[in-house]
This record gives structure tokens, sequence and C-alpha cells, in this order.
């Protein structure tokens, strides 16, 4: 965490594990930068989905031919419990189990226990038909948490429906006030370039409370 006054500019630098295998596969770095992350949303009693910017960068590894590297993503769908006819796009994560006729905010918090799976529920997608799939990331106090146990829900895109379905999240074992918030890739196995590259969206954040 850093500040940083108006006009301005920081350079992060990052390294990758030396552990890392050097082979011919594409890869998937995400970079974020998110303002506020020691507020919450139920102290500050607002949800927002403008908190930074997401970025995904395509890594590869010298020597290897881009035309002949493989893809690391498997695409075992999530199938959605429901397609629904509503007027969205993009992705909204609240505790609405009740498919309401329009995708709802999420409230400032949500109460859990110690250690407890929260069942969440999403409503995600109706892209452009140019959009094969997306993939959804959740995070807890900005660090990535299972979803089903798996790291993501990758679902394959309807472009006249949205995608409605449950998952839960692990949350902290500790009482507090802990942010969650989640993002979305689009073709996530499509190589980046200068006309691909873009900003990721992000879900409303909002506070889990752990009693």
């Amino acid at each position: 965490m850093f500040d940083l006054e108006t006009g301005k500019t920081i350079n992060i630098i990052f390294s990758l594990d030396q552990k890392l295998n050097k082979d011919n596969k594409i890869h998937k770095l995400i970079v974020a930068i998110y303002a506020s992350p020691e507020k919450n949303a139920k102290i500050i009693k607002a949800t927002t989905n403008s908190y930074g910017m997401t970025l995904p960068y395509t890594i590869y590894f010298e020597g290897n031919q881009k035309q002949n590297m493989q893809k690391t993503l498997t695409k075992n769908y999530q199938q959605p419990l429901d397609k629904l006819d509503l007027q969205f796009q993009g992705l909204m994560i609240n505790n609405d189990f009740k498919k309401s006729k329009e995708v709802l905010f999420p409230p400032y918090s949500i109460n859990a226990k110690q250690g407890e799976h929260l069942k969440l529920a999403f409503y995600s997608g109706k892209y452009d038909k140019n959009i094969q799939d997306y993939l959804v990331i959740s995070m807890i106090e900005w660090k990535q948490v299972k979803m089903n146990d798996n790291d993501y829900l990758l679902i394959e895109n309807n472009s006249e429906k949205v995608d409605y379905g449950t998952f839960s999240v692990k949350v902290p074992n500790e009482k507090g006030m802990y942010e969650y918030s989640a993002i979305i890739i689009s073709n996530p196995t499509n190589v980046m370039n200068e006309k691909s590259f873009y900003p990721l969206e992000t879900a409303y954040r909002f506070t889990i409370e752990v009693e």
C-alpha cells in the first residue's frame, strides 16, 4: 500500500519466481492498483465498481514462437443454474438468490461466521457474440480466494441471456471486517495485443463482516 500525490508517478517493480517452468505456454499476469484498499464499504456506506484499474498482460518466455504456444487453461465450464432475460451486462456478486426481475446491487455488508463457506450469487455475462467465454476471480482483502474449491469460475458466454449461479468462498477464521471484490476476464485464453488490451471489469465491492 502506498500514497501518491496528484500528478506524481511511481515505478512498481515485480519479479517472477525463479522456480517457474519456462514452458511454451501462454500465461496471464493480472496487475491491479486499487484506491482506498483499507476502507470498508460498510463504514463509508457506499458500494462501487470504480475503485482502481485492473490490467491483464500476456506472458510468454523468450525463445518460444507465439504461433506454437499452447494455452494453459483447461476449458471446464461452470454450468449456470439459470439463464435470465435481464437488462444487464458484466458482473454482479450479491446475496440475491431469488432471481429478482432486475440485477440488484450487493448490500454494504454481509455477515458470516468464522471460517464459514459463505454462499454468494453471481449475475454475469451477456456479452457480444465475439466473446466466447469469461473467467471470474474472487478476492477477499485483495487476495485471490477459491470459489467452490476452484481458483476461478469459467463460464461460456450467452449473448442473449444473463448467467445466474451460486458459489461459496471461505471467510477468514478471525472476527473482523473484510472487503470482498471480484474481476471478470472475457476471452481469457486470447493473447493480448494493442487492439485487445483493455482494463478488466470489476464487481461492486462489499464488506464481509465475520462475527
